[in-house]
């Protein structure tokens, strides 16, 4: 039950996710969502990371957090790397469920990607994470 009402709550915020985006860009549709599992790269609790066109989502054992940044940032983050602005206040929103009493979910992935990504972050070796593959949705 705990694992079908969480499929739901996800399948609902790609979905919303897209809508965010679509007006903004008309080729949102055509994307598909990534999720990367955390393999010690990211020092966060959580599984899974998924960044769309309109949010970002972290996959925990407990629960999910749903990340949504305002309309304007995308402007923002542009007029700071093309110099017309030193620098930005960014906005966002964080909705994060954690239910309560339930029992560390497992969480695998489906769909694996050929293409992987690499993450070299900080000077410390051990976080140091390649050939991690993305599974879509």
């Amino acid at each position: 039950m705990m694992k079908r009402y969480l499929s739901i709550l996800l399948a609902a915020f790609c979905i919303c996710s897209y809508s965010l985006r679509a007006h903004e860009d008309s080729r949102a549709a055509s994307r598909s969502i990534e999720f990367i599992a955390n393999e010690g790269q990211w020092d966060a609790p959580f599984v899974y990371k998924a960044i769309t066109g309109g949010a970002d989502i972290f996959l925990g054992k407990k629960g999910f957090t749903y990340v949504v940044g305002a309309a304007g940032n995308g402007d923002k983050k542009m007029a700071v790397k093309h110099g017309r602005q030193n620098d930005a206040v960014l906005n966002f929103h964080a909705y994060r469920v954690h239910f309560e009493g339930a029992q560390d979910a497992v969480i695998s992935g489906d769909k694996a990607q050929a293409h992987y990504y690499n993450y070299f972050l900080g000077n410390d070796r051990k976080r140091w994470k390649s050939g991690i593959h993305p599974f879509q949705v």
